[in-house]
């Protein structure tokens, strides 16, 4: 009799033990999803305003098809949950194309420096469904996005987990560009995007390239079109001792040079 007793009252508490600890994660979801908010930013809306509000776990949306004007910075925040920026609406499924413009936001520098840029340090942010040019063909550009740049001394300010998920980046037909997206951080995603019309004269463009910062890199599943070279780690020494750029994910990607942009082709 003793040990069954005992049985029981160990089973009962165990199953306190157990519904304590339930309703102690249910409450902190709860707190979680309670602090997370949705900034609607309408079409000639402040999204940079927005951005710096945001906290993380927080959904920026934009208008599909709207265009937001400026150099967006991406300021450093306490927390680990991504601040994600996207248009409203239903979202493209896999790589996206130029087709899927009229759906996409577009953030569009009005000069010729970078769309968005991270503050040394920043991280935890997401771009999913976005266009990023410049306003006008006419402004000649240095790199659309800029994530990290040879400035960075110590790994502190190296920007980390940063994400960019079915997204147009790209120049245009007249226009120079030297690099859609610089890589000089840690935890960096480029996928499903399509970077284009990336090209200059005299002087290497690329895609994609990274010197200044650790890795991981992970590009996947993306369309990729560079004069000079479409992917490129290196080519210039980082500040931060002994780095080398490393972990790098390279797959299912199409790399193409247009024969277009050969000198002497018929088109």
């Amino acid at each position: 009799m003793f040990q069954y007793e005992l049985c029981a009252k160990t089973r009962c508490y165990r199953r306190y033990c157990y519904n304590l600890v339930l309703l102690t994660f249910l409450l902190l979801l709860g707190n979680h999803t309670a602090q997370a908010s949705t900034l609607v930013v309408p079409s000639g809306g402040d999204l940079q305003a927005a951005i710096n509000q945001a906290q993380p776990g927080d959904l920026i949306l934009l208008d599909p098809g709207a265009a937001y004007v400026g150099n967006f910075i991406l300021p450093v925040k306490s927390g680990t949950g991504f601040i994600s920026i996207q248009p409203a609406g239903q979202l493209p499924v896999g790589r996206i194309t130029p087709a899927s413009g009229s759906g996409l936001a577009k953030l569009q520098a009005p000069n010729s420096d970078a769309v968005i840029k991270a503050s040394p340090g920043a991280h935890h942010f997401q771009f999913i469904g976005v266009e990023v040019s410049t306003t006008s063909a006419s402004i000649a550009g240095h790199t659309l996005i800029e994530l990290g740049d040879s400035s960075q001394t110590t790994l502190a300010a190296v920007p980390h987990d940063i994400v960019f998920d079915r997204c147009w980046i790209h120049g245009f037909s007249t226009q120079e560009v030297q690099r859609g997206v610089g890589l000089n951080g840690s935890e960096i995603t480029i996928t499903n995007c399509y970077i284009n019309e990336i090209h200059g004269a005299g002087y290497d463009t690329q895609a994609l390239a990274g010197w200044a910062g650790p890795g991981p890199f992970h590009i996947t599943n993306n369309y990729l079109e560079a004069a000079g070279e479409n992917v490129m780690f290196g080519g210039a020494d980082p500040k931060i001792t002994n780095l080398v750029p490393s972990d790098i994910e390279i797959r299912n990607n199409t790399i193409r040079k247009p024969l277009s942009w050969k000198v002497g082709d018929p088109t």
